[in-house]
């Protein structure tokens, strides 16, 4: 029997250089059993983003698909600040058949406060060049009753003049859309039953671009 993923909203826009996508997913689970899979999900993200792909990055690896892999992010190095919600990334960013951007640095803060009683974590990136802008993005947990909450994300990116030469409206959402929805649904199955089913069997997560 297969389980049924109820997506509420997926959607990308495109307003004065910035792309916006939000999503929304139900979740049958406690905001605290909800808010400590956060807890986990904010601490690898920031101390070994690898280790999502075990879970919330479950099925978001390369997909041997030209459109879906049209960017591609190789973590190379990664310094975490516990006291400042701080971490450093160095990167790799891959465009098959054009350019491989090496060590790209990244910066991120994460903010996470309450606000009455919905959970917002705020994540912003910074990096000093001509491939990002600006980058950020807002992740809500929203409590409905004693056994059931709502997940909302939106991201949001602003390319440099140079990125945005070959990253088009269609090959962002192409690299984008599918993603923020298999991570949704992922926290949405964690959450509800602990753990999260393998989408796509025949993808191997390790495999990447080297």
């Amino acid at each position: 029997m297969h389980r049924l993923f109820l997506i509420l909203t997926i959607l990308t826009t495109y307003s004065k250089g910035t792309y916006h996508t939000e999503c929304t997913v139900p979740v049958a689970a406690s905001q605290t059993v909800t808010n400590q899979m956060i807890d986990r999900l904010i601490y690898e993200f920031q101390t070994n983003p690898d280790t999502l792909f075990t879970w919330a990055f479950m099925g978001m690896g390369q997909q041997g698909n030209e459109d879906k892999d049209a960017i591609v992010l190789v973590l190379n190095d990664i310094v975490y600040i516990p006291e400042q919600n701080y971490s450093r990334l160095l990167m790799d960013i891959v465009v098959p058949k054009f350019r491989r951007f090496r060590d790209v640095e990244l910066e991120s803060i994460v903010t996470d406060v309450f606000e009455g009683p919905v959970r917002h974590v705020r994540v912003d990136i910074y990096y000093a060049g001509n491939i990002l802008k600006e980058a950020y993005g807002n992740f809500y947990v929203t409590p409905i009753d004693d056994n059931n909450c709502t997940l909302s994300i939106d991201i949001n990116v602003r390319f440099g003049w140079f990125f945005n030469i070959f990253v088009s409206k269609k090959v962002y959402k192409n690299v984008i859309e599918w993603r923020v929805n298999t991570f949704m649904e992922n926290l949405q199955e964690m959450a509800e039953t602990g753990k999260v089913s393998n989408k796509n069997p025949d993808i191997l997560e390790s495999e990447k671009i080297h």
